[in-house]
């Protein structure tokens, strides 16, 4: 029994610390999904990607733009169609080199409309990133 609990303990840890982070580019994309559905398009700027030669302005610039985009995406074109009811990951492709990953998500929403997103990811630091577009 005690094993129980110490795997769901590590388990809870390892959601806690990946937030709307991937260990793969499907995770990620759900992740963000995830945070969308909620409104928490802070936690997805967190696991944003910035450009290698950013200084710390331009990362906090890219940043605000990021969360601005979200935002206007997802009170314009879902919230419109009455917010989130279900995600679902539909396929991904990733570069040879490992450095790319393209997921396609499947969104469904409350008022029955639905629509496909391709979502460009990174890998940078061992984790899936999202890319300012």
């Amino acid at each position: 029994m005690k094993q129980w609990h110490g795997f769901i303990a590590a388990l809870t840890l390892v959601m806690l610390i990946f937030g709307c982070k991937g260990m793969t580019p499907s995770s990620a994309a759900e992740n963000m999904a995830k945070c969308m559905q909620s409104g928490d398009y802070n936690k997805i700027a967190e696991n944003m990607a910035s450009d290698r030669g950013a200084d710390t302005l331009q990362m906090v610039r890219d940043r605000q733009h990021f969360i601005a985009a979200i935002k206007e995406k997802a009170e314009k074109q879902f919230a419109k169609n009455g917010g989130i009811e279900h995600y679902s990951v539909i396929g991904e492709a990733v570069t040879p080199d490992e450095s790319k990953a393209y997921v396609r998500i499947h969104y469904r929403f409350k008022n029955g409309a639905s629509i496909d997103e391709i979502i460009p990811l990174i890998k940078s630091g061992g984790q899936w990133k999202y890319v300012l577009q």
